[in-house]
C-alpha cells in the first residue's frame, strides 16, 4: 500500500479521543489568560502551569473552528466554554447553523451550555489523562473525520474506552511528562480554576500601560470620526481586517482584533457579533475598537497586520485626500443586495484607492484567502492547483481602474454568491450568468482602450519598494500557505489578479463566506472561486504571445470533458489582441515571462532572494556524499527537486527537515510533495484527475505550512546518505531498504517515538525564534500515522 494512501490523519471532526492531544514549547509568546471564577491574588496555578502545558501539548490539535469536539485549550475560556458534539465542518447540510465563535458568540459557560449545546469536559480529560498515564506509548489507527462520539460524561468516557482501550490523552503520541500530567490532574481535581482577576485585567489591556491605551485611542479616534468620507473608508477597511491579528508598531508584544463595540472608549468593549463583516450591527450607534487577543496564537489562523504612523498617513491619502468624485457620497446601506457586493456599497470610494490598498497589503489579503475558516478540506483547496505564482495589474495602466466610469457601469454584474445568502438567490448558475456579461464588457473595455495589448509596464513593479508584488501559494490537499517572492521554480500556472478580481476573491472566499452556512452557499461559493481562478490565469496569459495561449490553457484542463466545460462555460475572451511583451522563443513563452518578471520589472528589494534550490534543479544527477557546509548540502538538494520522480509519490503533503549543523545553527527545510493534477475544474473525485506520474519535490528553506506531516531529523555529515536513500524510495514497496517505511525509521520522527515532543518543541522554539511577528504553534491533526 502507497504511503500516500496508507496515512489516515487525526481529524477535524469530534473525536472522542481528542481531548488532549499536543504542540509547541513553554516558550511561547505568552501566556494566554481569561476570565475565570479564581480569586485576586497575583498569580494562579492556572496561568503559571496549566496554560503552559496545553500550550506545549494541546493546542496543536484544540484550536479554533477545526478542533475535535470544539474544544479550545488556546485559553481558559475555551475549557471553560467545553465540548460538542456539534460540527463546524459539515458540508452536506441544508440550514445553516449557529456561529460558535470563541470570545464572541457567547459569553459565560452557562450561555455556552444552556444555548449553544456546549459541555464541560472536567472529568472526561482526567479519565483520558489517566488512561494514556498507563500506557505511555499506546497508539491506534486514527478516527476519519467524520466520526465524532465526544464522550459527554465519565460514562461515555468508559464505554468509548472499553472499545478502545489506546485511546488516553494525547492520543496517538507520547503521554505527558511526570510533571505536566501531576500539573493538570491536580488542577482538574482541585476543580480546574481559572486566572486572577488581576491576571485577567493584564490580559486585557496593553502590555506597556498608558502608553499603549494612547495608541489605541489614537487609532480608535481614526477610526471613528464622524466625516462621512472617513465613515465609508473605515467600513470599508474593517470588512478587509476583521480577521487580522492587528499588530501596532508601538505595542510589538501585543496582537489585537478589529471589532465594531456599542460602546466607546475608554468604556470596556462591548463587542457586536454578526456572522459577516458586513452585516448590520443593529445599534443606532457604534464604534470601532481594538480588543487584545487573549488566546495563544496557533499558525493555521495567525494573520499579522501592521498599524504604524506610516499606515495612517497612507490611509489618509487613500481615502481622505484623494479626490471623490461624488461630492456628497451617502453611507453603504446594509441590506444584504449591497452589502455582500463591495462595488455596489463602496462604489464612491474611487477605485484607484481601493486597488492601492489591497496591493500595499497583498500578501496579508491572500493570506486571509488561505488561514480564513474557508480554507479547511480538500473540497475547498482543490479549486487551486498545488503551486502558482500571483502577480498583480498596476493600478496605474489598469483598465478597470484608470477608467472610473467602468466598475460602476458593471457593478450589478459582479455580485457574488453570499449576496443570496443561503437561499436559491445564492445558486451558482445565476451568479454564473453575471459573471459572463461582466467579462463581455471587460472584453469591449479592452477592445476599445487596450488594443495594443499588455506590457512588462501592467504588471505591479511594487513600487520600486514594496515586496508584496510576487507571491507564491503552495497548496498541501486539505490546507495552503502562501509565501512573499518566488519559490518552488517555475510553476505550472500563475495568476495575475486585477482589481475586480482581487476584490471578488476576497468577499467570496473571506468577507462573505460562512463557515456556518448551508450547503448552496459553501457549494456556491467554491464554484465561484473557479471561476475567478480562470479569470486570473486568463489574464496571464494576456502577457504571452497570441497564439500560445491556448496551447498552455489546453495543457491546464486537460481531459476532453473538462475543455468542453471550459470552452462552453469559460471562454477565453481575449484571443485578439496581441502581447506587447517581446520573447526570444515564444514557445518557450511562460518560462521567459517569469524571468522577465524577476530580472527585469522586480527589484532584488521587491523579489526578495532568488531560490536557489528550486529554480536551478538538477535533477537525474546522483547526489553526492561529500556534504560539510550548507552550500554543499543546496548544491544536493536541487537534485532531488523540480522533476517528476517516483520518489516523490512516497512522501506527505509538507514534511519538517531538521539538519543538525555541527558548524553553527541547526537548519530548518520544508519539502514539498507537489501532485500533478490534470485539471483544477471539477468539485468532486479529485482522485481522477490527478497526474502522479508527474509528481515532484520542492524544498524551502525554513518553515511552509501550518499542519506539518512529518518530521525528518538529520545530521549535516550524513545528508548525502539521507538524499541518496531518498532518491532511491520505491513507493510502492512496502518492505525492504528502498520503503518509506525504512527511510522514516532511520531518519523519520514517528507520532510514538519517545524524542516526539523534544522535536516538536524545537520546530516551535525556532520558528518563535526565526520569525516571531509571524509564528504560530504549528497543528498536529494532520501528522501521519507511521
Amino acid at each position: 500500500m502507497h504511503s500516500h494512501s496508507r496515512k489516515i490523519l487525526l481529524g477535524t471532526g469530534c473525536l472522542a479521543a481528542a481531548f488532549i492531544a499536543v504542540v509547541l514549547t513553554s516558550t511561547v509568546r505568552r501566556i494566554p489568560l481569561a476570565r475565570s471564577p479564581a480569586g485576586e491574588g497575583a498569580t494562579s496555578v492556572y496561568s503559571t502551569k496549566i496554560q503552559p502545558v496545553f500550550n506545549a501539548r494541546c493546542i496543536a490539535c484544540h484550536s479554533c473552528y477545526n478542533s475535535p469536539c470544539q474544544l479550545n485549550l488556546s485559553a481558559y475560556e475555551g475549557f471553560d466554554r467545553g465540548a460538542t458534539k456539534g460540527l463546524v465542518y459539515q458540508s452536506n447540510r441544508l440550514k445553516k447553523v449557529p456561529t460558535t465563535r470563541l470570545f464572541e458568540d457567547a459569553h459565560s459557560a452557562a450561555d455556552w451550555h444552556s444555548r449553544l449545546g456546549f459541555f464541560p469536559v472536567q472529568p472526561q480529560m482526567s479519565l483520558l489523562l489517566e488512561q494514556k498515564a498507563k500506557n505511555p506509548l499506546a497508539g491506534g489507527t486514527f478516527i476519519p473525520e467524520d466520526s465524532h462520539s465526544c464522550p459527554k460524561d465519565a460514562g461515555e468516557v468508559a464505554h468509548y474506552l472499553a472499545g478502545k482501550p489506546e485511546g488516553g490523552m494525547p492520543f496517538g503520541f507520547p503521554a505527558l511528562s511526570p510533571s505536566e500530567f501531576g500539573s493538570l490532574t491536580d488542577w482538574l481535581h482541585s476543580g480546574a480554576p481559572g486566572p486572577t482577576a488581576a491576571e485577567q485585567a493584564h490580559l486585557t489591556t496593553p502590555s506597556n500601560g498608558a502608553e499603549g491605551l494612547a495608541v489605541l485611542k489614537k487609532w480608535e479616534d481614526f477610526f471613528n470620526g464622524p466625516d462621512i468620507k472617513m465613515r465609508i473608508s473605515a467600513r470599508y477597511i474593517y470588512e478587509h481586517l476583521f480577521l487580522a491579528h492587528i499588530n501596532f508598531e508601538e505595542l510589538p508584544e501585543d496582537f489585537y482584533r478589529f471589532v465594531r463595540s456599542r460602546t466607546a472608549y475608554p468604556a470596556p468593549i462591548d463587542e457586536i457579533a454578526t456572522r459577516r463583516p458586513y452585516d448590520d450591527p443593529q445599534s443606532a450607534q457604534f464604534y470601532y475598537r481594538f480588543k487584545k487577543i487573549s488566546a495563544t496564537l496557533v499558525r493555521k489562523t495567525h494573520i499579522p497586520y501592521v498599524l504604524s504612523d506610516a499606515k495612517m498617513n497612507r490611509f489618509r491619502k487613500l481615502f481622505l485626500e484623494t479626490r471623490w468624485q461624488n461630492p456628497n457620497p451617502q453611507f453603504p446601506s446594509y441590506e444584504r443586495e449591497t452589502g455582500a457586493n463591495p462595488f455596489v456599497s463602496f462604489v464612491d470610494i474611487p477605485a484607484w484607492a481601493r486597488s492601492h490598498f489591497m496591493l500595499d497589503d497583498a500578501y496579508y489579503h491572500v493570506m486571509s484567502f488561505i488561514r480564513g475558516p474557508v480554507c479547511k478540506g480538500n473540497v475547498a483547496l482543490n479549486v487551486i492547483n498545488t503551486q502558482f505564482y500571483i502577480m498583480f495589474m498596476n493600478p496605474e495602466t489598469d483598465l478597470t481602474v484608470t477608467h472610473p466610469e467602468f466598475l460602476p457601469s458593471v457593478a450589478k454584474h459582479l455580485k457574488m454568491p453570499a449576496v443570496g445568502g443561503e437561499s436559491a438567490k445564492a445558486l451558482y448558475p445565476l451568479i454564473k450568468f453575471d459573471q459572463m456579461a461582466y467579462e463581455r464588457a471587460k472584453k469591449k473595455l479592452y477592445t476599445k482602450f487596450g488594443a495594443a495589448g499588455l506590457s512588462m509596464d501592467d504588471i505591479w513593479s511594487g513600487e520600486g519598494t514594496n515586496d508584496n508584488a510576487i507571491l507564491t501559494v503552495f497548496r498541501h490537499f486539505d490546507s495552503a500557505d502562501v509565501l512573499k517572492g518566488a519559490w518552488g521554480g517555475d510553476p505550472k500556472t500563475a495568476w495575475v489578479l486585477d482589481y475586480p478580481t482581487f476584490e471578488r476573491i476576497y468577499y467570496d472566499l473571506v468577507a462573505g463566506f460562512d463557515v456556518y452556512g448551508n450547503v448552496t452557499h459553501q457549494i456556491s461559493t467554491r464554484m465561484y472561486m473557479d471561476v475567478l481562478r480562470i479569470s486570473a490565469e486568463d489574464q496571464f496569459l494576456s502577457f504571452l504571445p497570441r497564439d500560445q495561449r491556448m496551447k498552455y490553457r489546453k495543457y491546464w484542463y486537460r481531459g476532453a470533458w473538462s475543455r468542453t466545460v471550459l470552452d462552453v462555460l469559460d471562454p477565453l475572451y481575449e484571443k485578439k489582441i496581441e502581447t506587447r511583451v517581446t520573447y526570444r522563443n515564444p514557445g518557450n513563452a511562460k518560462e521567459e515571462f517569469f524571468d522577465q518578471v524577476l530580472n527585469q520589472r522586480l527589484n532584488s528589494r521587491v523579489r526578495g532572494p532568488i531560490d536557489n534550490i528550486n529554480h536551478h534543479a538538477a535533477a537525474q544527477e546522483a547526489v553526492s556524499p561529500d556534504i560539510h557546509t550548507v552550500a554543499d548540502l543546496e548544491r544536493e538538494l536541487r537534485k532531488i527537486t523540480r522533476m517528476p520522480e517516483k520518489y516523490a509519490r512516497a512522501f506527505p503533503e509538507v514534511s519538517f527537515i531538521r539538519v543538525r549543523n555541527p558548524l553553527g545553527d541547526d537548519l530548518v527545510y520544508t519539502l514539498i510533495h507537489n501532485k500533478e493534477h490534470l485539471n483544477v475544474k471539477f468539485l468532486f473525485l479529485e482522485e481522477h484527475y490527478l497526474d502522479p506520474d508527474n509528481d515532484d519535490l520542492a524544498i524551502v528553506p525554513g518553515f511552509q505550512g501550518s499542519y506539518p506531516n512529518f518530521f525528518f531529523d538529520v545530521r549535516l555529515d550524513r545528508a548525502g546518505e539521507f538524499l541518496a536513500t531518498l532518491q532511491g524510495l520505491d513507493p510502492d514497496s512496502e518492505s525492504g531498504d528502498s520503503s518509506y517505511d525504512a527511510f522514516v525509521l532511520k531518519y523519520g520522527v514517528r507520532r510514538l517515538d519517545p524524542h516526539f515532543w523534544e522535536e516538536f518543541d524545537w520546530f516551535n522554539e525556532r520558528y518563535q525564534h526565526d520569525e516571531p511577528q509571524q509564528a504560530g504553534v504549528f497543528d498536529l491533526n494532520r501528522y501521519d500515522n507511521q
